[in-house]
């Protein structure tokens, strides 16, 4: 209970923790995704049902992989650290700048997506 505690009070200040903890949660969502597979399996077995779920699931499960994994891992977390060395301010007012950025970046590619899902479904 102690870590909840800590995580919830935000009196974790090392960077260390918080990619340790980004670290546990990755792992824990290719453990999960690997038993979402077999139950997909266990219960569809290997047909055209199974296929197009794997299909449709490919690109962004992708891209969800290279955002969080691996943005997050190598720019945000050093670049966020030095900022938190500058002044607590500095450093959140990047991070909110950059969710902001990222959000409205995610709005125009599912506007794009929406407008072109005929063309994409044929």
């Amino acid at each position: 209970m102690n870590l909840l505690n800590r995580i919830s009070n935000h009196q974790t200040k090392s960077i260390s923790f918080a990619a340790l903890i980004l670290s546990v949660f990755t792992f824990l969502s290719f453990v999960f995704g690997l038993l979402r597979d077999r139950l997909l399996t266990s219960g569809f077995g290997a047909g055209n049902e199974l296929d197009v779920y794997y299909t449709a699931f490919r690109i962004p499960d992708f891209i969800a992989m290279v955002l969080i994994t691996g943005a997050i891992g190598v720019a945000v977390i050093p670049i966020f650290a030095r900022n938190l060395v500058l002044g607590r301010e500095k450093a959140f007012s990047y991070l909110s700048n950059l969710l902001n950025i990222a959000l409205v970046g995610l709005i125009a590619i599912c506007f794009i997506l929406f407008i072109f899902t005929p063309q994409l479904m044929s």
